[in-house]
């Protein structure tokens, strides 16, 4: 009985027979031109045996398959062989076209080597040659391929120095190719040179920038600072990373310098900015009380709200002068005019507190006609000749003048006619001056006092003085009828405000302060007018209650005013202890720290007395000027 294998055998095709050679002999008779051989051949290219499998491939110029093949057949030369040939063009009758797309899949570099060796093609071979990518495998080409083309592509491509030798000493069949290689070496040790210098004049200019950045400034610091970032930015050749961290590093040490200096110079040019605004605005303060004690000489008769507004204005001269003598100094020649016009203040205030002293007594005086008291009083005044006398005073004077009069013999009166008409007249000028201003009191005062001396006036010659004289007295009238009808309502209008000021328990104690003030200058301004005593009986009960209230205020800020005084008094030791004892090595922005924090320090300290004891003044003087030192 014969097995069914064996049957199967006995009548299989040749290509199918176990044995590889049958396989393989059945192989070479088939016609790869014939659609049925060419199935069989695409079967056999499947075969389990690596040299049939070849034959396959290569009868049916499969490059795609004999490259799939080589990469597990690399090690066998003949794979290699046959795959060389068909990729290059050797073998085969492969489109050229399909040969370069394959070529672009390889990686081998023995087949890219064959392929650059023996292609048909230039362009072929080129592209090989573009595949390669050591350098040993390119000079290998430039030295030995056959193709001239071939060789200067790879000559061009040999860029290291050791290269460029090896071709220069191999490459003995090409002249051009050794002259290309002898030029880039030339050119190269050139490049090499210049990168050598240009790294060397980075490394001076970054010398020269890092010894800038350890100079203190200096006129031409920032020129030349300047002229090392031209010549940093000149340089050709790129800087490395290590160049380039040092040049921003001493860049930006050289930049603080300048900085730093720029705002040394900002702040000396603020300082004298402020300081010339300091000098205008004392200039300015000076001027303004000069002209008001001035003013003060230019009127006729000195009265209570002249003394006012003068002291009102010395208080803010003196705090606003005193604020700016604490930041910054004064010139030697407004420190005179200072000390020029706070004498002339005083002597005028002295002047009028004497005269408040005896104002009362000389109006008693006046009112009973005694002409002793009213001459000592006078005399007890000590009034400057150059300010101008208040009218109550004047009216004392001229009661004198007049008294003195009426005791001249009858036979001089006839003389002093004349006199007494041109005293008269001027008395009648500063009558009217009064009523001008609105002087009602003085007025008033004045017109009783000379009442009588018009009145016994009888010759032809004094009726013009007469006529004069009750024009005069109607105007007075009228100017007290409309300070009754003004006065009134205000005095009514005051009354209430201080009073609900006075009720007012959330208002601050500054704030209260400061209203209280102005309600009571505003109710002194009225005088007499449209007085009354239940008007004036309310508002000084109601400003009694707000001195209650104010009290403890006043009382604290008392204190705080001593103990800052006391703080000013132990910066003034301390610097003085220290400008007593000067150091050689003292650091100089140590003392100006120390400068500059006391004076923040005198500045905290406030407020202060304003009327200190002398010992206190002068420690102030010191202190300020050792701030300045």
């Amino acid at each position: 009985m014969i097995h069914a294998r064996t049957v199967t055998t006995l009548f299989a095709p040749r290509w199918q027979h176990p044995d590889p050679e049958i396989r393989r002999q059945a192989l070479a008779r088939l016609d790869p031109t014939q659609p049925d051989h060419q199935q069989t051949l695409k079967a056999l290219a499947q075969d389990t045996d690596p040299g049939i499998r070849l034959a396959a491939l290569c009868a049916l110029n499969d490059l795609a398959g004999l490259l799939a093949g080589y990469a597990q057949h690399s090690d066998e030369s003949a794979w290699f062989e046959a795959t060389a040939q068909r990729l290059s063009g050797e073998r085969g009758q492969i489109e050229l076209s399909e040969r370069h797309h394959h070529l672009e899949q390889v990686a081998d570099t023995r087949l890219l080597h064959a392929v650059a060796h023996a292609g048909d093609n230039l362009d072929l071979r080129l592209a090989a040659l573009e595949k390669l990518q050591d350098e040993d495998d390119i000079i290998q080409q430039a030295c030995h391929n056959g193709v001239v083309a071939v060789r200067h592509r790879a000559a061009e491509r040999v860029a290291s120095e050791q290269g460029l030798r090896r071709l220069l000493k191999e490459s003995q069949r090409d002249r051009q190719v050794m002259r290309l290689a002898r030029d880039r070496l030339n050119a190269l040790k050139e490049d090499t040179e210049w990168e050598k210098n240009q790294h060397q004049k980075r490394e001076d200019i970054l010398h020269a920038l890092e010894q800038q950045a350890k100079r203190p400034w200096e006129p031409l610091y920032s020129g030349r600072l300047r002229h090392l970032e031209r010549e940093w930015q000149q340089v050709e050749k790129a800087p490395d990373a290590t160049q380039e961290k040092r040049y921003h590093d001493a860049l930006l040490a050289c930049q603080k310098i300048l900085h730093d200096h720029d705002a040394k110079e900002r702040e000396r040019l603020h300082q004298e900015q402020q300081q010339a605004e300091a000098e205008e605005t004392r200039e300015q303060l000076l001027e303004g009380l000069e002209e008001s004690l001035e003013g003060l000489q230019q009127s006729e008769a000195l009265n209570e709200q002249d003394i006012d507004s003068l002291r009102a204005q010395y208080r803010l001269f003196t705090q606003r002068w005193q604020t700016l003598a604490d930041s910054y100094p004064s010139s030697d020649g407004l420190r005179l005019r200072h000390a020029d016009a706070i004498k002339h203040y005083e002597q005028v205030i002295n002047a009028w507190e004497r005269w408040e002293a005896y104002a009362p007594l000389l109006e008693q005086a006046l009112a009973d006609n005694q002409t002793p008291s009213l001459r000592q009083h006078l005399n007890a005044c000590r009034w400057p000749e150059t300010l101008p006398s208040p009218a109550l005073m004047q009216e004392a004077k001229a009661a004198l003048a007049t008294q003195a009069e009426n005791r001249t013999p009858k036979h001089d009166q006839d003389a002093l006619n004349a006199g007494s008409l041109e005293t008269l007249n001027k008395e009648l000028d500063n009558l009217e001056s009064l009523l001008e201003r609105g002087s009602f009191k003085s007025a008033s005062r004045l017109h009783q006092r000379i009442k009588p001396s018009i009145d016994a006036l009888e010759h032809a010659s004094a009726k013009p003085l007469a006529s004069r004289f009750k024009h005069l007295g109607a105007r007075l009238a009228e100017l007290r009828d409309w300070r009754g009808f003004v006065a009134g309502p205000k005095r009514l209008q005051l009354c209430e405000s201080i009073e609900a000021l006075a009720d007012d328990q959330h208002m601050a104690e500054t704030a209260l302060d400061q209203h209280h003030r102005q309600l009571v200058k505003e109710w002194k301004s009225l005088g007499d007018a449209a007085a009354n005593r239940e008007l004036s009986t309310r508002f000084r009960s109601a400003s009694d209650r707000i001195h209650e209230r104010l009290k403890p205020w006043r009382e604290q800020l008392a204190k705080e005013r001593q103990i800052n005084l006391a703080a000013r008094i132990a910066m003034c030791e301390q610097l003085e202890a220290l400008l007593e004892q000067p150091a050689d090595d003292a650091d100089p922005d140590v003392l100006r720290e120390i400068r500059d924090k006391a004076r923040q320090q005198w500045r905290h300290y406030s407020p202060f007395p304003v009327k200190m004891p002398s010992r206190s003044a002068a420690a102030s003087v010191r202190c300020a000027t050792g701030c300045r030192r």
